[in-house]
């Protein structure tokens, strides 16, 4: 190698040691993990709201039934002939696969 490598990639060494965190490559991975839930968390929660206000619910009405809603639509999308909710979850593996145990083996029911 060529002096000038050396001395760029010494420079370099030294520069990425300056700018380290102190942060544990798992604490990164958990930290992105939290962040990624609570994003899709307040997506679920606000387009929940609006779904309420769609079905002309008031505040009273939506403490009441907001719960069984969302339970009801969960079970409608786990059993939708169509696998829409394994298909979504897929992408979402894919979009998150530097997080660990993403259980990326599984396939929609009946392996499609």
């Amino acid at each position: 190698m060529g002096w000038v490598w050396l001395a760029a990639q010494a420079a370099l060494d030294h520069s990425l040691i300056d700018y380290r965190s102190g942060i544990a490559p798992g604490r990164i991975v958990e930290i992105a993990r939290e962040e990624a839930r609570e994003i899709y968390l307040n997506n679920i929660l606000g387009n929940a709201a609006g779904l309420t206000v769609t079905d002309g619910l008031n505040n009273d009405e939506i403490e009441a039934r907001l719960p069984a809603i969302l339970a009801g639509c969960a079970e409608e999308a786990v059993r939708d002939p169509a696998l829409r909710i394994y298909k979504s979850a897929q992408r979402a593996r894919e979009r998150l696969h530097f997080l660990p145990n993403l259980h990326p083996e599984n396939s929609p029911p009946g392996g499609s």
